[in-house]
């Protein structure tokens, strides 16, 4: 068994353990209160949530591109028609502020699997009037760095919601060839040329209509190059699908 298989066998376990346990409404994951039905959240919490409401480009999602937004149909902004992201679609729930960017740390960094199907439930209410892909590819980590985490975190949401909608999973589709510094700290340019050549399609995916899953969406570099190596194999097209959305302006 690999180590993404027993992290989500584990995920799995630890769910239906606090499912047993609480015959009722388990605590909100934020306040301790009674959840919602079948949810880990409080209906108080989840309306106070950073929900990204606001009217917004419907390719890039930048929220202030939505005011010179073009006129032919598409809801797209000039800059996403002068200079179209590798991905068609954003389709992102919630801005990555607290408490969201807490529970997605504690997720990533202290193994707390339980808010994988919160967290994915979160975006589930983003996704029920976009296009429906034929698969769902979570967006891989390295070697080293699946290796020290023991779980890919993108892997385990996109699972979640692969069951959810009924669409595949295919994490084996697309890997990193390389291992790359920590994004973080990099300008945008250095972001792109640190990943530029890191990710392999190792599946045919002539013809297909691919959705990248990841946890949050930050400058656009990392997903923007899984984009452009799943369209350069021949996808007919690639959404991005993330939990959440850092800041304003070309993401992915």
């Amino acid at each position: 068994m690999t180590q993404c298989q027993t992290a989500s066998a584990a995920a799995s376990r630890a769910w239906r353990r606090l499912s047993l346990r609480w015959r009722g409404s388990p605590p909100c994951a934020l306040c301790s209160a009674p959840s919602r039905p079948g949810e880990r959240l409080c209906a108080g919490c989840h309306a106070d949530l950073p929900w990204l409401d606001q009217a917004r480009c419907a390719r890039c999602g930048d929220p202030a591109a939505a005011a010179i937004a073009s006129k032919d149909g598409t809801g797209s902004c000039d800059r996403c028609r002068r200079e179209p992201p590798a991905f068609e679609r954003l389709v992102t729930a919630l801005g990555y502020r607290f408490p969201v960017d807490a529970m997605i740390r504690r997720l990533k960094f202290d193994g707390e699997l339980w808010l994988v199907p919160v967290l994915a439930g979160l975006l589930l209410e983003r996704c029920s009037d976009v296009p429906r892909p034929q698969y769902l590819v979570p967006v891989p980590l390295s070697d080293r760095r699946l290796a020290a985490r023991g779980f890919n975190q993108s892997a385990e949401l996109a699972r979640v919601l692969a069951a959810h909608l009924g669409i595949a999973s295919r994490p084996q589709l697309l890997r990193r060839a390389r291992d790359t510094p920590p994004q973080s700290g990099l300008p945008l340019s250095g972001r792109v040329a640190n990943l530029r050549g890191a990710f392999v399609v190792d599946y045919p995916v002539q013809g297909l209509h691919v959705a990248l899953v990841d946890d949050v969406a930050t400058t656009g570099a990392t997903g923007a190059e899984a984009a452009h190596a799943l369209l350069r194999q021949g996808a007919a097209r690639v959404d991005l699908w993330t939990v959440a959305h850092t800041l304003p302006g070309r993401q992915g």
